[in-house]
């Protein structure tokens, strides 16, 4: 099913609502990552006042902190148009006995000349000393991409979030509660309970995580090597219960998540994540962030074996619910983000995780590095400008990569193998800048070189170039 082989987390779309509100001229010179002062709100980060995941306006002196007054609605909206220079040929894709697929078969992965994709969000938000924290975000997302057809190991669009079998139906994207409780002068326990992103609280990035402003590749806004768990709706979210322990310094979660919406797997198909957060302030009101976590996927994969066969007890079932494959799935990963002054921030990530199990949720590799750095336009006296640069390196080892040079077919569409021998790491290079007509619209142009598309060195390089639209309220 097309639309779960463009499984996609917004992580924390609302990212780009809040700095619309940080932008201000008088606050921009602090860069990327800010921290308020300890009287305006808990020295600790949570989902809504860790600096690298903020929601709009809540945490603003003037927002109210009665349940009744303290109600704040936000939104966005956003189109890319993007274009492919994949052009497919006699020779690039191949059967499992080895022979090359005809032109016929060739056309039905080739991608269009270009394709659009449209979202946006409407979020009800309140927050109390007394009550704690809600928000409802309903969302709406429609158009597979320009890479629908045949994706690579990074899928070149993360804000395509579209259900193929409903691709005009709005769905709450998320729907959640938190609490936070002081135990000690120093620390404080945070409970989040609901429907949101297991990437709302690992895998941190607050200047690479927001596609409708940022980066757009998947594998440069998320870890390509982390197959976090996500609903049967392909939109990104789940539900689950988050723990955390934090102090100024240094903070603890544990998570609990459903891989699905069927409440009678609840109990069988889950995810455990396990995570460190270290959030030094290197520069006054400049804090960096640094995190590793770990996680396993219980009951839901199948196994690739020794000849690169995919070994399902019912590969047709893969993307349902009656999905009867039950083996585990382990990996971890690490998420470096380091705030200079003058609005400069270097990022990086690294992931593995098991190659003997396929990919379920997210995207097809087994190890990712990614690097990158972003500059702020106040250094051009442009304020609310932002200029990025990413490169990552996406790999498959082990069986899978033999499975992936033989063909198969599972969440992925892969039955157009590469051919033994023709493997090689895939290598993205993505660069953006954005223009700000004022503080609520913005324009993108943005332009991505995969290198060893589709982790073979026969397609070679293919190029990507995108505009992008974003209006928010």
């Amino acid at each position: 099913m097309q639309y779960l082989q463009a499984d996609t987390q917004k992580d924390n779309k609302l990212n780009q609502l809040d700095n619309k509100n940080s932008q201000a001229p008088q606050t921009k010179t602090l860069p990327a990552i800010e921290n308020q002062s300890k009287q305006q709100t808990p020295a600790f980060p949570t989902i809504e006042t860790n600096p690298m995941r903020k929601h709009p306006k809540v945490d603003e002196p003037s927002f109210s902190e009665s349940i009744l007054q303290g109600i704040n609605i936000s939104g966005q909206a956003t189109i890319i148009y993007q274009s492919s220079s994949l052009h497919l040929q006699a020779g690039d894709l191949k059967h499992t006995d080895g022979s090359n697929l005809s032109q016929s078969e060739l056309n039905s992965f080739q991608h269009p000349s270009g394709a659009a994709t449209y979202s946006a969000d409407l979020v009800l938000e309140a927050k109390s000393l007394k009550y704690g924290y809600f928000q409802i975000d309903l969302q709406f997302a429609h158009g597979l991409g320009v890479d629908a057809n045949l994706q690579g190991g990074a899928m070149v669009n993360n804000d395509v979030m579209e259900d193929a079998e409903r691709p005009y139906t709005p769905y709450i994207a998320k729907a959640f509660y938190e609490y936070i409780s002081p135990i000690s002068n120093e620390y404080n326990f945070i409970i989040d309970i609901g429907k949101y992103g297991v990437n709302d609280f690992f895998d941190i990035g607050k200047d690479v995580s927001d596609q409708t402003t940022q980066f757009i590749n998947q594998t440069i806004n998320n870890n390509g090597a982390f197959d976090y768990v996500q609903d049967l709706d392909g939109h990104g979210y789940t539900y689950g219960v988050r723990l955390g322990l934090y102090n100024d310094l240094f903070g603890i979660d544990a998570a609990f998540f459903s891989s699905d919406a069927n409440m009678q797997n609840f109990t069988k198909k889950y995810s455990v994540v396990l995570g460190v957060t270290f959030t030094p302030e290197w520069y006054p009101g400049i804090k960096s962030a640094y995190q590793i976590y770990a996680f396993n996927n219980f009951g839901e994969y199948a196994r690739f074996d020794n000849q690169g066969n995919l070994v399902s007890q019912d590969v047709d079932a893969i993307n349902t619910a009656d999905n009867k494959d039950n083996l585990s799935k382990a990996g971890f990963g690490i998420s470096l983000n380091h705030s200079f002054p003058h609005g400069v921030n270097l990022f990086a990530k690294y992931g593995r995780q098991d190659d003997r199990r396929d990919v379920r949720h997210y995207q097809d590799m087994d190890e990712s590095y990614m690097l990158g750095f972003d500059i702020h336009g106040e250094n051009w006296s442009r304020e609310n400008d932002v200029f990025g640069l990413a490169y990552e390196i996406g790999r498959l080892t082990g069986n899978h990569r033999k499975a992936h040079e033989k063909g198969y077919s599972g969440l992925f569409d892969r039955r157009g193998g590469i051919g033994a021998g023709n493997y090689a790491d895939e290598r993205v290079l993505e660069v953006y800048y954005k223009f700000a007509i004022t503080h609520y619209i913005n324009i993108s142009a943005n332009y991505q070189w995969v290198n060893n598309f589709y982790y073979s060195r026969i397609i070679g390089d293919v190029h990507f170039v995108s505009g992008r639209l974003n209006i928010s309220f």
